[in-house]
């Protein structure tokens, strides 16, 4: 018999554990496949243990070295109820519900750098809901099948911004929120963690756009409200305004529609329209202003 990676079968007095790290983005890792004799060891530590981290080791351990590793009960040699598990490599613990020999149930998987999983196992899989911490702080909270992040849940990084949405291998992919750590909010469709979509994007400061967002930037067309009153509405790219759009400034009140390239003005404005003009002239007793009320709007020659 050969494993899945086309290595042979190890002797049964050696000790076989097979840990595949499911690291994201990276659809297929290679087992690595890790045997250990009596007085010798040949174990190396994975370089990267992520909450994908899928352990078996230690499922052909028998009599005194099942002994060594495990505390709790057995029914027919198999565990079975709460118990405890630490592995050879001494990498990895498990302490939680077995049933017939495999992880089932509730249970936590402990690892040496501080990172952890606690939630649901089904038949060795981390499947259902659960929580990931990891070394920086980070953490997650939500819904995992096969190791992986899927369905529904709740991401903190280490800065502080958190992600609420849908997750599928470990990406956001879906409708999600997004709140930055300084207080930004951005809820949009995502595409492999880039906003990709209808989304609307809001600070606390009152600024706000809506509009299209590929890969990550507002592209397509959208519209920027600033708190000041400026706004504009048109064709973006890159977050620049490009492409013909309206934009009005409220500091001298023009509003004016023309061609933009990387948020410059780049033709002269179709249309320019004020919202006041004043008109200085003389008068007996001097100088005399005078507004003219209604917007007054002055096509381009």
């Amino acid at each position: 018999m050969t494993l899945s990676n086309g290595a042979p079968s190890p002797s049964r007095s050696a000790l076989t554990a097979s840990t595949a790290l499911k690291v994201s983005g990276i659809p297929n890792v290679v087992p690595e496949v890790i045997q250990r004799s009596v007085g010798a060891s040949v174990f190396k530590p994975p370089s990267r243990i992520t909450v994908e981290t899928h352990v078996r080791a230690g499922i052909f351990l028998k009599g005194t070295e099942l002994e060594k590793c495990y505390d709790g009960p057995l029914v027919n040699g198999l565990r079975h109820g709460h118990g405890t598990y630490e592995y050879p490599n001494r990498f990895f613990k498990y302490s939680g519900e077995y049933v017939n020999g495999k992880k089932h149930g509730k249970g936590t998987l402990s690892m040496a750098d501080g990172s952890t999983y606690e939630g649901d196992f089904d038949e060795e899989e981390i499947t259902g809901k659960g929580k990931r911490t990891w070394p920086d702080g980070s953490t997650y909270v939500g819904d995992f099948l096969n190791g992986e992040r899927t369905g529904k849940g709740a991401h903190t990084d280490a800065e502080g911004n958190v992600f609420e949405g849908v997750f599928f291998e470990n990406s956001r992919e879906g409708h999600g929120r997004m709140t930055y750590s300084n207080g930004d909010v951005l809820e949009v469709n995502w595409e492999s963690n880039q906003p990709n979509g209808l989304g609307v994007y809001e600070t606390p400061q009152g600024d706000k756009y809506e509009g299209d967002w590929i890969e990550g930037e507002r592209t397509g067309v959208g519209r920027y409200d600033g708190a000041n009153g400026d706004y504009y509405e048109g064709e973006w790219v890159a977050d620049e305004y490009y492409g013909m759009g309206i934009r009005h400034i409220s500091a001298s009140g023009m509003t004016h529609e023309c061609m933009f390239v990387e948020g410059e003005v780049k033709y002269l404005p179709l249309a320019l329209q004020m919202d006041k003009i004043s008109v200085i002239k003389d008068g007996k007793d001097g100088n005399e202003e005078t507004e003219i009320p209604q917007p007054l709007q002055i096509m381009a020659g």
